[in-house]
């Protein structure tokens, strides 16, 4: 079935087109009360550079540039099970996302989360903020790091409030909704082309794609003129003969109609 044949169906069976919109709109109602709405929150936090290499009164932010490698090793600790696992178990519908930022040239850590409640994705950020220095305390503890060598950091924008999102409706009502149309396109489709066939074979039509064979073919023989079958021409020869042997009355003879069916016959 090509476009324009699709087309044609539609416009003849737009009653099943329009049972099929109306069945993927009361879907997509459905879908969208169905997938509750989320609650997400972004974070982050910036590495400062050691007080030995600012000085006492240079700025910090000069210094920004050598700090992405303490970066992705604080990332690295901040995502281990033994970190990780005591901040989200007490918040089961929250995901937590801890990366370095890819965006900005600084040694950036985002801080993401995303759950079912407002409360919880604020609070699961505000626990990971706050245990972001004391891992990276932590880290040159184990190296002995003298004080004023060691990186610090800065909350760059305390704990987000968690915002409202509804990607998930949005995802679940497009899936209702294109594969709605479709269904519908499809179904409209197959009505149309049985309910064709059905007119066709109560017409009494010949079936789609088949050829209405002649009722009779006039066979000729090699000097071209038309044949007929025995019957007919027995017939024929049975009235000339009868005709040629009337009596005076002008009834044909018993007698010779007999003698001529009889020879015709033979």
């Amino acid at each position: 079935m090509n476009l324009a044949e699709l087309m044609s169906s539609l416009v003849r069976r737009w009653y099943v087109l329009l049972v099929g919109v109306a069945l993927t709109a009361a879907g997509c109602y459905v879908a969208s009360t169905s997938v509750s709405e989320s609650y997400e929150s972004t974070s982050s936090a910036l590495l400062l550079p050691p007080p030995s290499l600012v000085g006492d009164k240079g700025n910090p932010f000069l210094y920004l540039g050598g700090l992405s490698a303490a970066r992705d090793v604080l990332t690295a600790r901040l995502n281990s099970e033994p970190v990780r696992a005591p901040i989200v178990e007490d918040y089961p519908g929250v995901s937590l996302t801890i990366a370095a930022d890819t965006t900005t040239a600084g040694p950036i850590v985002l801080v993401m989360t995303e759950g079912g409640s407002a409360d919880d994705a604020t609070e699961v950020a505000r626990r990971v903020l706050e245990e972001i220095p004391v891992e990276l305390a932590e880290l040159q503890d184990e190296l002995e790091v003298p004080d004023r060598s060691r990186i610090t950091t800065m909350d760059l924008t305390g704990a987000a409030e968690a915002t409202s999102s509804r990607k998930d409706q949005i995802k679940a009502i497009a899936v209702v909704m294109v594969g709605g149309l479709a269904v519908s396109v499809l179904l409209v489709g197959v009505i149309d082309g049985w309910l064709l066939a059905r007119g066709a074979r109560r017409g009494g039509g010949p079936p789609s794609g088949s050829r209405r064979r002649p009722a009779s073919r006039r066979r000729r023989d090699p000097a071209g003129e038309p044949e007929t079958d025995g019957a007919t021409e027995g017939e024929s020869a049975v009235d000339a003969d009868v005709h040629r042997k009337h009596d005076h009355s002008g009834q044909p003879s018993a007698r010779a109609a007999g003698r001529a069916l009889s020879g015709s016959r033979r």
